[in-house]
């Protein structure tokens, strides 16, 4: 599990940039690997770049039920909170 930073353009013609940010997977699938987006992050996104490792190896462990191995701040384990029951939600709902 990991987290990317995604250009999208307003416009066919715009020259300026926005950026979304994506929380993805890589799965197996016979001999390739494909890449699969758990959550879109959005473009508001505020969580500084070296945290990003840190936020997605703990939804994977929130996600997975596996104990946790560290803590985190009270702030980023709100936001960890947060996206592991949108994705939890979001499986149910799929495999229902």
């Amino acid at each position: 599990m990991y987290i990317i930073k995604t250009i999208s353009k307003s416009k066919k013609d715009s020259t300026q940039n926005y950026y979304t940010y994506r929380l993805m997977e890589s799965i197996r699938v016979g001999k390739k690997v494909k890449k699969r987006t758990l959550l879109n992050l959005g473009s508001d996104f505020n969580v500084k770049q070296e945290d990003w490792a840190t936020l997605s190896k703990r939804v994977d462990e929130i996600i997975k039920q596996a104990p946790s191995l560290f803590t985190l701040d009270k702030d980023l384990e709100t936001i960890v909170q947060h996206y592991a029951l949108k994705i939890i939600s979001a499986q149910a709902v799929v495999s229902a």
